[in-house]
């Protein structure tokens, strides 16, 4: 391997890990713990009535602010009641409920 084909490589090497880096920091989390998340997500059944922002947002279609009006709407209607209550959060319909029940808890 000639000398020019190894600097090649160590430059795509230090690009390769410095992205990586570059988005762990962007998101305040490192790379073994965004795929733990990833990896978890699925197997995890979220409370709605006790999640935060973050636990919100690993499920599917949770995005940051649908999760803000989950929350908002708890501290002002009190926990739900019911799973199906969640569709009274604007932005819910009866059908995301349906959908992700495996995913959500009262």
């Amino acid at each position: 391997m000639s000398a020019m084909s190894k600097k090649v490589l160590v430059v795509c090497g230090l690009a390769m890990a410095f992205s990586g880096y570059a988005m762990a920091s962007y998101t305040g989390t490192s790379a073994t713990s965004q795929q733990s998340a990833a990896m978890s997500t699925a197997e995890t059944v979220i409370n709605v009535n006790t999640a935060d922002v973050k636990q919100l947002t690993a499920v599917k279609g949770i995005g940051l602010k649908l999760a803000q009006s989950i929350i908002e709407y708890r501290k002002e209607h009190g926990p739900f009641a019911a799973l199906e209550d969640l569709s009274k959060v604007k932005g819910i319909s009866q059908q995301f409920v349906e959908q992700h029940k495996a995913d959500l808890r009262i």
